[in-house]
C-alpha cells in the first residue's frame, strides 16, 4: 500500500479524478505476448518481396543488405543481414507485453563468417533496456538456440531486434527465424494513494504555472525548434530509408567516410564529379517564412584542387 501525503489547498476533484483514473488503470487487461509473425512466414502485402509483414529493417549505422530470405529453420522464410565494410543493423518488431513481469526470449540464428570487427556479432536484444540481449554469435554456426530473460518492468511492449553488429559493427552474414516469447510469472500490482486535502501549503503564485507539449509531427522539430535541418551530422546514410537527405545529382558520386569521419561514424564525401555531372545533397520540406532572415553554417574539407 503506498500513502501519499501532499500539501495543497483544500479542493476535492483532483482527488476523486486520481483515485478513479488509479483504479481504472489497474483494472485493464494487459494483452498477450505474442511476437508477430514470429517465423517470418507471412510477407509484408505491400513490399512480398523485401521484408517480412510486422517487421522493419533498421539501419543503426554503417552498411549491409537486409533480405527476406528463402529457406529458414524451419519453414518456407527466415530474414538475413550481411555486410562487407561493416555494418551495425537489425529486423526489428514491437511486441506488447505484460508490464511487472518476466519473459524469456528466443530464437534461432545461423552465421557464415561473421566477424565482429567493433561490434558483438549476430544476437537478439530489447531496444533501449540494458543488459536485455542474448550471446552473441561469430564465426560460422548452423542454426543455433540463443535465449534471455528480462523483466518487463512498467512498460507494456518491447521492441525486439534480430541484431547484426549491436553497439558496434560487423562484417560476415546471419539469418534468424522462429523467435519467440515465454511468459515465466507476473504480478498484478494494487496501488493504493491516499491525499491529505487538510494538510495546506504556502500560495502559489499566479507567475508560476506549466504547459503540455509533445513531440508530434513538426510541433517541435520543423516548428518551434530554431534549428530547421535535421540529422545534420548524418548518421543516417544520405538515401537510406531513415535520412531525411537525398543525393542530388549523381548518386554514384555519393559515399560515406567510416575511416576519418568529421563527427560521429560517418560523414558524406561528394565527387569528383566529372564534366556535366553534379553531385549533391539535397534536404525538403523546409518551412522558410517571407522576409525573415536565416543562418547557416557548414563544415566543408576539400583535396586539394577541389573547386
Amino acid at each position: 500500500m503506498m500513502k501519499i501525503a501532499t500539501r495543497m489547498r483544500p479542493m476535492v476533484g483532483p482527488a476523486v479524478i486520481l483515485l478513479l483514473t488509479a483504479a481504472a488503470a489497474c483494472s485493464t487487461e494487459p494483452p498477450p505476448a505474442e511476437v508477430p509473425n514470429a517465423s517470418f512466414e507471412a510477407p509484408d502485402p505491400e513490399r512480398a518481396t523485401e521484408r517480412p509483414a510486422d517487421w522493419r529493417p533498421y539501419r543503426w549505422r554503417g552498411r549491409g543488405e537486409m533480405e527476406y530470405a528463402e529457406g529458414g529453420h524451419t519453414g518456407a522464410r527466415s530474414v538475413t543481414i550481411a555486410s562487407s565494410e561493416g555494418g551495425d543493423l537489425s529486423w526489428g518488431a514491437v511486441v506488447p507485453v505484460r508490464p511487472f513481469s518476466r519473459y524469456r526470449l528466443s530464437g534461432w540464428i545461423r552465421t557464415e563468417d561473421l566477424t565482429a570487427t567493433t561490434g558483438q556479432g549476430a544476437l537478439l536484444n530489447l531496444h533501449g533496456m540494458e543488459g536485455a540481449r542474448s550471446e552473441a554469435l561469430t564465426g560460422t554456426n548452423d542454426w543455433t538456440l540463443v535465449s534471455f530473460e528480462f523483466d518487463t518492468g512498467a512498460n507494456d511492449a518491447v521492441q525486439v531486434n534480430c541484431l547484426f553488429g549491436g553497439w558496434g559493427q560487423a562484417t560476415g552474414r546471419a539469418w534468424y527465424d522462429d523467435i519467440s516469447l515465454e511468459l515465466l510469472a507476473t504480478r498484478e500490482p494494487n496501488p493504493d494513494v491516499t491525499i491529505d486535502a487538510a494538510a495546506t501549503g504556502e500560495p502559489i503564485s499566479v507567475y508560476i504555472y506549466g504547459q503540455f507539449i509533445e513531440h508530434l509531427g513538426r510541433c517541435i522539430y520543423g516548428g518551434i525548434w530554431a534549428e530547421m535541418l535535421e540529422d545534420r551530422k548524418f548518421f543516417y546514410a544520405p538515401g537510406t530509408e531513415d535520412s531525411p537527405w537525398r543525393p542530388l545529382g549523381d548518386s554514384a558520386l555519393l559515399t560515406m567516410d567510416t575511416r576519418a569521419p568529421y563527427v560521429g561514424v560517418q560523414t558524406p564525401v561528394l565527387g569528383p564529379a566529372p564534366e556535366g555531372k553534379t553531385a549533391g545533397l539535397v534536404q525538403a520540406g523546409l518551412g522558410l517564412v517571407a522576409g525573415k532572415s536565416y543562418e547557416g553554417r557548414i563544415v566543408l574539407r576539400g583535396e586539394v584542387g577541389a573547386a
